[in-house]
């Protein structure tokens, strides 16, 4: 299992969109992307948060299609990364 303190964690909160990012420093000092996920934008209006519960439900969706698509061994990291970055 990855050691959380060499794990990125990325978040673009848009009007339309949301995407994360999660990548981990390789041993070779690389980044190696983990995790990508988007999903549409709900609760912000013109760059601006409008409805906090609907801008959370967003980024949750985003969190779990980024799940989705890491590879399997990476997942548990960055599950607990992006969940951490959440709970901040």
């Amino acid at each position: 299992m990855a050691d959380l303190s060499r794990i990125y964690v990325g978040l673009d909160l848009g009007t339309t969109k949301i995407c994360t990012v999660i990548a981990e420093v390789a041993p070779d000092g690389e980044l190696r992307i983990i995790g990508v996920g988007t999903s549409a934008s709900d609760g912000l209006r013109r760059g601006v948060v409008v409805d906090v519960v609907k801008t959370v439900q967003s980024i949750s969706r985003a969190v779990a299609g980024e799940r989705r698509n890491c590879p399997s061994r990476s997942c548990p990291s960055a599950r607990r990364a992006s969940e951490t970055t959440l709970a901040r």
